[in-house]
């Protein structure tokens, strides 16, 4: 099937999924080191962890996005 999917319709793309369902979202960290200091940003359905110790040790940076949680609405 070689259609042409970028001028298709948002629901004509969705209609070629083999069982129809919607899988969309998006997700990203972000990392920006400035001399000693670390900022990290997160979005989605995505986390971010610091190891240090060969990995014995690990520390997230991170907190996930939940709709329940109060600070989301």
């Amino acid at each position: 099937m070689a259609q042409n999917v970028k001028n298709m319709t948002r629901n004509e793309t969705i209609s070629l999924s083999p069982n129809n369902i919607e899988r969309s979202g998006s997700c990203a960290v972000v990392v920006l080191i400035v001399g000693d200091m670390l900022y990290v940003s997160n979005v989605g359905d995505s986390r971010s962890i610091l190891s240090s110790e060969n990995g014995t040790k690990v520390y997230p940076l991170t907190k996930d996005h939940k709709p329940i949680e109060p600070s989301e609405s």
